[in-house]
C-alpha cells in the first residue's frame, strides 16, 4: 500500500474593483480579501462553505459572483486568476485541492 499526500494548487487573484462610495473603501478591501481567503479555504471554503470537491478549479465566473455580493462593492472591473501547481502537473490530476494564495486588490470610485 502506497500514502500520498493532496497535491495543492495556490490560487492567487488580481482584481480592479470599483466601490460604491470612498467611505469605508478601506473596510471594502479587507473584507474582499477576507472573503476570497473564506471561499478559497480547501476544507470550509466554495459558496456553500463544505470545501472543494478535488480536481475542482474555481471558474472565474464563480471569482465576480461571489465578489459583486461584497457589500459596498459596486462591480468587479477586472479580475485575473493565477492558478500555481506546488507539483508540476497537479491540475491535471483529479486529486488536487486549491487554496487561497496572494491577492491584489485595487480599488476604484467612478463619480
Amino acid at each position: 500500500i502506497s500514502v500520498v499526500g493532496t497535491p495543492y494548487v495556490r490560487v492567487d487573484i488580481t482584481t480592479e474593483i470599483a466601490v460604491t462610495s470612498l467611505e469605508g473603501a478601506g473596510e471594502v478591501a479587507q473584507t474582499v480579501e477576507q472573503t476570497l481567503a473564506s471561499f478559497l479555504h480547501p476544507l470550509t471554503g466554495g459558496f456553500e462553505g463544505r470545501g472543494w470537491n478535488f480536481g475542482r478549479q474555481p471558474y472565474k465566473s464563480d471569482f465576480y459572483r461571489l465578489l459583486e455580493r461584497v457589500p459596498g462593492v459596486d462591480h468587479v472591473s477586472s479580475l485575473e486568476v493565477a492558478e500555481i501547481e506546488e507539483l508540476a502537473g497537479a491540475s491535471q490530476t483529479e486529486r488536487f485541492l486549491v487554496y487561497s494564495g496572494k491577492h491584489s486588490i485595487s480599488l476604484t470610485f467612478l463619480e
